[in-house]
C-alpha cells in the first residue's frame, strides 16, 4: 500500500472513532436526562387544571342525595372540604378534610376529572369510598357551579353537593381548617302585646360555621326559658310568643359554630301595652 493511501486510511479511521465517539458522548447524556426527569416527577401529579381547581379551594360542601342504580338516597350527609394545603407525602397534591377532619388528598386533573384519594386507615366510614391507605379514584364531573357540585364515580354511582361554606384558608398543620368561634352580637327585636321577634347577627359567619342557635328569655337578667332559633345568611332568629304585655323580658343567645360556642350579654326588650 502506497503511503498516501495508508495516510488517507488513518483520517478515515481517526473521523469515524470520532464520530462513534461523539454518538456515544450523545447517547449518554440523553439517558442522564431522562432518568433525572424520571426521578424528579415520581409521585408528581403533572396534569393539573389549574382553573378548576382554584373554584374548589378552600370551599366545603354538604352532599344532599346520592343515585345508585337509579335509586335516590338522602341518609347520607356529610361534609367535605377541598383545602389549597399541600402536605406528605403528596405535595403535588392538595389535603382534603372530611367531616373537619384530614382524610387524604385532591386534585383535577387536565381531562376535568376530580382525583379524590382517601386514606381509609383513618376512617372506617370511607372504606367504601377507596382501598386502605391511599386509594381511590377519577371521578367525572358532571356539574361544577358557585352552589352545586356533582360528580360519577366509575361504577356509575353519582353524587350531589351543596355549597355550605367558604374559608380564607387558614388552616392547621395536618391541613384542617382553623374555625372561630362565633362573633354575634344582638341586631334587633320586633314586639307586640304577646310576642317578640328576637334577632342576632353573625359578624364572622364564613370563619365560624354556625350550625344552630337558641335564645334565651325571661324576666330576670339571667334567664333560663329557651327557644330553639333560625338561622339565615347572617341572622338568628326566634319567635317568642304567650308573653305579658308591657312587660321587659331579658334575651340572650347562644350560638354553636365549628369554632365553639358563644353566649352573649343580656338585653333588655319589652312587650307593648
Amino acid at each position: 500500500m502506497k503511503i498516501e493511501d495508508m495516510q488517507l486510511t488513518q483520517r478515515l479511521k481517526t473521523h469515524i472513532f470520532k464520530f462513534d465517539f461523539t454518538i456515544l458522548i450523545a447517547l449518554v447524556l440523553l439517558l442522564a436526562t431522562s432518568c433525572d426527569s424520571s426521578d424528579n416527577n415520581e409521585d408528581t401529579v403533572n396534569l393539573h387544571n389549574t382553573n378548576l381547581e382554584k373554584k374548589l379551594f378552600n370551599t366545603t360542601w354538604r352532599r344532599t342525595k346520592h343515585i345508585v342504580a337509579g335509586k335516590v338516597y338522602t341518609d347520607a350527609v356529610d361534609d367535605i372540604t377541598f383545602t389549597n394545603r399541600r402536605l406528605p407525602p403528596m405535595e403535588s397534591c392538595y389535603a382534603i378534610s372530611f367531616e373537619g377532619q384530614y382524610f387524604g388528598f385532591w386534585y383535577i386533573n387536565d381531562d376535568e376529572q376530580l382525583s379524590i384519594l382517601w386514606d381509609a386507615s383513618q376512617n372506617a366510614n370511607l372504606a367504601g369510598h377507596c382501598s386502605v391507605d391511599y386509594g381511590g379514584g377519577d371521578l367525572d364531573i358532571i356539574k361544577l357551579t358557585d352552589s352545586e357540585l356533582q360528580y360519577k364515580r366509575d361504577d356509575g354511582v353519582s353524587f350531589f353537593y351543596k355549597l355550605v361554606g367558604t374559608s380564607s384558608g387558614d388552616e392547621n398543620d395536618d391541613g384542617t381548617t382553623i374555625y372561630e368561634k362565633p362573633d354575634i352580637g344582638f341586631y334587633d327585636f320586633t314586639a307586640t302585646k304577646s310576642s317578640l321577634k328576637v334577632q342576632y347577627k353573625i359578624y364572622n359567619k364564613n370563619d365560624a360555621k354556625v350550625t344552630s342557635a337558641k335564645i334565651y328569655y325571661g324576666t330576670s337578667s339571667n334567664p333560663t326559658k329557651s327557644k330553639t332559633a333560625t338561622i339565615s345568611g347572617t341572622l338568628i332568629t326566634a319567635n317568642l310568643s304567650g308573653l305579658k304585655a308591657g312587660t321587659t323580658y331579658y334575651v340572650k343567645c347562644t350560638a354553636t359554630g365549628k369554632g365553639g360556642i358563644t353566649t352573649t350579654t343580656t338585653t333588655k326588650c319589652i312587650t307593648n301595652y
